[in-house]
C-alpha cells in the first residue's frame, strides 16, 4: 500500500512529552517507517555523483503487509551505559558511550546504531544517564527497498528526538548520509527520503556543504493511489 503517514512517538513514563526534564524520569520514543520503492534517478543520489552534480530521485513510500516494516524504540534508564538489541536476537552492552569509535568492523551487527550515536553527537552528551535501543525490519535482506537507510533514519530521528535536537526529515536525511559514509557503505540520500517522507515524491539534490534537498510532494489522483494499490506487487527473489 502507498503510504500517506508514518509515526513517531515519544512518552515519559506517565504518558508526557517530551523527553527533556531536570529531573530524570523514563522516556520512550518509538519510530516507525515505510521501505521505499524507486521510479527512476537512483544512483544520482550517491556520492561521488551528488557530492559534484544535481541529482533527482522519484520514488515512494509504501506499507508492506499493511504495516510499517522498518522501526527503533528507545528508553532512557536510570544506570548508566547503552543496551542496544535487535529483532536477531544480537544484543550488547556498551559501559562507556565515548568508547566507541570509528571505524566499525563490518561484522558488527550494531555498527549502524553505534554510527547514529556519533553523528548525532549522543555519545558527547550527558542527556540521560543511560538507555536502551531495539531495532527491527520486518524486511528480507538485501530486499532493494532502502531498508538499511531507513532503520538508521528511524534510529537517529529517536537519538535526536531524545537529545531534544533538530529531529527534522532535512537533518535526519543529512546526517543518515554522514552515518552511511561513516560506514563505509557509500550509501546516498534517496532511501531515507523515501522512507522519512510519505506519498510519491520527487527530490532533487545540489551539491555543496551542506548538500542541499529539495523534496515535492506529488499529489497522486484517488484513481492513481488505487490503481498501484491494485496492481503492483513486490516480491523478493531471493537474491
Amino acid at each position: 500500500h502507498l503510504l500517506d503517514s508514518f509515526t513517531v512517538s515519544a512518552r515519559d513514563g506517565n504518558g508526557r512529552s517530551p523527553c527533556q526534564s531536570k529531573h530524570f524520569h523514563s522516556c520512550k520514543v518509538k519510530v516507525e517507517l515505510p521501505v521505499r520503492v524507486d521510479f527512476v534517478g537512483g544512483w544520482s543520489d550517491t556520492p561521488p555523483w551528488s557530492l559534484e552534480r544535481s541529482g533527482c530521485v522519484l520514488n515512494m513510500a509504501i506499507l508492506l503487509e499493511d504495516s510499517l516494516p522498518v522501526g527503533a524504540q528507545m528508553e532512557t534508564v536510570p544506570t548508566g551505559g547503552i543496551w542496544i538489541s535487535d529483532d536477531a536476537a544480537n544484543q550488547v552492552f556498551i559501559d562507556d558511550a565515548t568508547s566507541i569509535s570509528a571505524p566499525f568492523h563490518q561484522e558488527d551487527p550494531f555498527r549502524l546504531v553505534k554510527s547514529a550515536l556519533l553523528v548525532t553527537g549522543f555519545v558527547q552528551s550527558e542527556v540521560v544517564p543511560g538507555l536502551r535501543i531495539i531495532t527491527w525490519a520486518n524486511v528480507p535482506r538485501g530486499s532493494g527497498l532502502g531498508t538499511s537507510s531507513i532503520l538508521a533514519a528511524a534510529v537517529v530521528k529517536g537519538l535526536l528526538r531524545i537529545m531534544n535536537g533538530d529531529e527534522s526529515n532535512e537533518n535526519t536525511a543529512r546526517l543518515v548520509l554522514v552515518l552511511e559514509q561513516l560506514m563505509g557503505t557509500g550509501g546516498g540520500w534517496q532511501d531515507q527520503i523515501g522512507g522519512l517522507y510519505p506519498g510519491i515524491k520527487c527530490t532533487a539534490s545540489f551539491p555543496g556543504k551542506p548538500l542541499k534537498l529539495h523534496v515535492i510532494p506529488l499529489a497522486a489522483s484517488p484513481n492513481l493511489v488505487e490503481e498501484l494499490e491494485q496492481r503492483l506487487l513486490v516480491v523478493f527473489t531471493g537474491q
